[in-house]
């Protein structure tokens, strides 16, 4: 396994994303949420395969306690040292203009109730997990977390995004530890702006999700939902170029991203050991040769939001 340090963390390349151990999730899931077995065996082979960071959230169904559980049940499972757990602060129910206490009180509220789900205290990362939360109440969210890291409810804190704008934003704070972004062979839209060499001359922390883009890759073209047609034509470009250069489609997804500089970790969700097996194998798969790097980066840049952003996909499924 492949390590990477930044703010005072050493993690594993490779995250384990969780959603799909509380959820049915992903837009080519045809398994469906896994059972507890199942999720245990994926937690003890990324345990075994040296995969010390797992990303959650409240929003992930039962995902926090699953972890809590099997992390209280496996005290060894990751040589003895617990794992970099990142959760997410979840939208707060806040009335009106709260107050600066109030405001605090109610993170407060939820960082214990993850740390109890997950039995750990302090948190390791909790990233919000709306990015407007960065500004909603006058930036009052945003103070009231790193209020709690101040405190020692949690050891680093920042954001989950979706856009360049959201980078932004998050640059302009400028207190934050680490981000959570989605780069793909599709959405290259913080490699083109130059959002990941700043990140990185800040020393954040950068999970990178979205490496499949929620398994769009993997769909035939004529496959995709009516809701996501858009993405018909890349696909077939994909598959074009995946036979161009002899690579699968999913080492060239995963190559792309491992390499870019910058990213600190890939996360990436599972709903069997075996496919957690199979990116594990990903996870050591050559290089891509610059030419096609490139070819990707010509290829594929600039496609649309109706693309690269699943936020859309919903609201236009929603629609139908």
């Amino acid at each position: 396994m492949m390590y990477t340090e930044a703010a005072g963390l050493r993690l594993s390349k490779l995250a384990l994303g969780t959603v799909q151990l509380g959820l049915d999730y992903g837009v080519a899931n045809r398994t469906g949420r896994p059972d507890r077995a199942t999720a245990t065996a994926i937690l003890e082979l990324a345990a075994a395969s040296g995969v010390n960071t797992l990303d959650t959230a409240p929003a992930y169904g039962a995902s926090e306690a699953i972890l809590g559980e099997f992390l209280a049940s496996h005290p060894d499972a990751f040589g003895g040292e617990p794992p970099v757990v990142v959760t997410k602060l979840s939208a707060l129910e806040l009335d009106g203009e709260p107050t600066p206490q109030a405001v605090h009180d109610a993170v407060r509220v939820e960082l214990e109730r993850s740390a109890r789900r997950l039995g750990l205290s302090p948190l390791p990362v909790c990233l919000m997990h709306h990015a407007a939360d960065m500004t909603r109440h006058g930036g009052l969210v945003a103070e009231g977390l790193v209020r709690a890291r101040d405190e020692g409810l949690v050891e680093r804190v920042g954001v989950s995004v979706y856009t360049p704008a959201e980078v932004e934003r998050f640059l302009a704070v400028g207190a934050f530890d680490a981000i959570q972004v989605p780069v793909n062979l599709f959405d290259q839209r913080l490699v083109e702006g130059g959002h990941l060499e700043r990140l990185a001359e800040r020393g954040t922390v950068v999970f990178m999700r979205s490496v499949f883009l929620q398994g769009l890759f993997f769909l035939e073209p004529e496959a995709v939902p009516p809701h996501v047609a858009v993405a018909r034509a890349p696909l077939g470009q994909l598959r074009a170029l995946a036979a161009e250069w002899g690579r699968p489609i999913a080492e060239l997804a995963v190559a792309f991203v491992r390499d870019l500089p910058g990213i600190t970790s890939l996360v990436i969700g599972v709903e069997t050991a075996a496919q957690l097996a199979a990116n594990l194998r990903l996870m050591a798969c050559p290089p891509l040769p610059a030419e096609a790097r490139a070819a990707i980066r010509a290829r594929f840049a600039g496609l649309p939001e109706a693309l690269v952003n699943p936020a859309t996909w919903d609201r236009r499924k929603a629609a139908r």
